[in-house]
């Protein structure tokens, strides 16, 4: 089986669908990457490209005959490199990039929550 521009294949839903790669993505160079974190870099491999420090997901159809883990039935082997915790992976089939400052602003919120709540209960100590 192959998850080649255009071949039937079986998502990781069970559901039948055909690979494609949106014209968004056909001037980037995507490769299979391995995932982030993962004990099998040569199983557990997803379809991207870097771009300014940034990983950006392609679609299933723009890596050659697709990526061990993402497609069925591709034989494992060694990835074109490895997204490491300092690159971002995003989500979804746009290539939108979720900054490494995400965390930063997270934080950021919650300490305001804490402030608010400590302020709020200050009130109360006499």
């Amino acid at each position: 089986m192959t998850c080649k521009k255009g071949a039937t294949y079986i998502n990781k839903y069970g559901d039948q669908d055909i690979s494609k790669c949106k014209s968004n993505f056909e001037n980037k160079q995507c490769e299979c990457y391995a995932k982030m974190n993962t004990k099998k870099p040569k199983e557990e491999q997803i379809c991207g490209f870097m771009e300014n420090g940034f990983f950006f997901h392609c679609d299933v159809g723009c890596c050659n005959d697709g990526c061990p883990g993402q497609c069925p039935g591709i034989e494992s082997r060694p990835p074109y490199a490895t997204a490491t915790q300092g690159d971002t992976a995003t989500q979804g089939d746009t290539a939108t990039a979720v900054t490494i400052g995400a965390n930063a602003i997270r934080y950021t919120i919650y300490t305001i929550f804490f402030l608010i709540i400590l302020s709020t209960l200050s009130l109360f100590v006499k």
